[in-house]
């Protein structure tokens, strides 16, 4: 997956799975890891990422999720 960014907060673009595609990477409350698992800012535009949600996903258009955590893989 890829991170966007358009002045708001982060979105997924070429997610892996087409149901999050677009979905808002709202960090407040995540934890933002690098590589090697050490806190980092937030992706930037055309970063590479992973994302854990959390349990339960609003099933709307985009989909809405807890973010629970992400790793930037750059």
């Amino acid at each position: 997956m890829a991170a966007a960014v358009d002045g708001g907060d982060p979105t997924l673009s070429a997610a892996s799975d087409a149901s999050y595609e677009g979905m808002a990477l709202r960090l407040a409350d995540a934890v933002v890891v690098d590589t090697d698992g050490r806190p980092t800012d937030a992706p930037g535009d055309g970063d590479q990422v992973e994302v854990w949600v959390g349990e339960a996903c609003a099933e709307s258009y985009p989909v809405q999720c807890e973010v629970v955590a992400v790793r930037v893989l750059g």
